[in-house]
């Protein structure tokens, strides 16, 4: 038995097609979006607390960098740095578009504070270091004038290595009928012996000599040759000199006497002996 095919589909383009081949429509095109006009601008960026940190920070640097205005530096630099701090907050919720100058002040700001911190720190340290020097030099010079201060017999050293040593004057008749013999007025010789100390010499220039009694200075009294002489020239290491002086010494200043020497006349810086004649 044979089976039949299936008659071939119609060629006639006026058929009808299959309902299963009919496509479905298409979607619809969605509408256009409206536009706007004129279009709506959207909010400024707040860029000026950066601004405004850089600049302080900028401030505070210049500052900070200057000795006599460093104290200053802290004020704007400590503002930089908040209102750095401020703008990079403005900047991470997307209010301002200048986050590299508002860090360029923070970092600023920061600098500046440091600088000024050690710039103070060293200027303190020379101020202290100042007056713990004049501090020191003063105790010195108190030390040096106590040590000044002697009575006959004792020795003074001087910075480059002098003994100076002042004995008891010698007390007598002037030599010499230069004054009437009943004025009372006494002799008075002083002596000032000079050792160097030190194994190098010496240049020992002539000193000042005086006398003075409770109502003044006694005046010179020459008694000839050897009544005056001053001490100068070059000391050899371990070598002694004497010079010696004479005074006219009135009545009413017997009793306690001072002598003072000034081995240099450059700093005026008289040793002073007293004790009583």
């Amino acid at each position: 038995m044979t089976t039949q095919a299936p008659p071939p589909e119609s060629t006639d383009p006026w058929h009808a097609p299959a309902a299963d081949s009919v496509p479905a429509p298409a979607a619809p095109y969605p509408a256009p979006a409206p536009v706007l006009w004129p279009p709506v601008p959207g909010p400024e960026p707040r860029n000026g607390l950066g601004v405004a940190a850089m600049v302080l920070g900028i401030v505070g640097m210049v500052l900070a960098l200057t000795v006599v205005l460093f104290w200053f530096a802290w004020l704007p630099a400590l503002v930089a740095v908040v209102l750095g701090v401020l703008g990079l907050r403005l900047c991470r919720r997307g209010a301002a578009t200048n986050r590299g100058v508002a860090l360029a002040g923070v970092i600023l700001g920061v600098l500046a504070l440091l600088v000024s911190g050690g710039v103070g720190t060293f200027v303190g340290m020379a101020v202290y270091q100042s007056v713990q020097a004049d501090r020191a030099e003063q105790q010195r010079r108190a030390a040096d004038e106590k040590a000044r201060q002697l009575t006959f017999g004792q020795s003074y050293t001087t910075a480059d290595g002098l003994k100076i040593t002042v004995a008891k004057p010698e007390t007598g008749a002037p030599r010499l009928s230069v004054l009437p013999a009943d004025s009372g007025v006494r002799a008075v010789r002083v002596a000032v012996t000079v050792v160097n100390t030190t194994a190098e010499p010496r240049t020992m220039h002539a000193g000042l000599l005086y006398l003075k009694g409770p109502h003044g200075d006694a005046e010179d009294l020459y008694e000839g040759p050897g009544s005056h002489m001053s001490i100068d020239g070059t000391l050899k290491p371990g070598e002694q000199v004497v010079g010696n002086r004479t005074f006219a010494l009135q009545p009413a200043d017997f009793g306690r006497v001072q002598v003072d020497f000034v081995p240099d006349r450059a700093t005026s810086q008289p040793v002073r002996w007293t004790g009583a004649l």
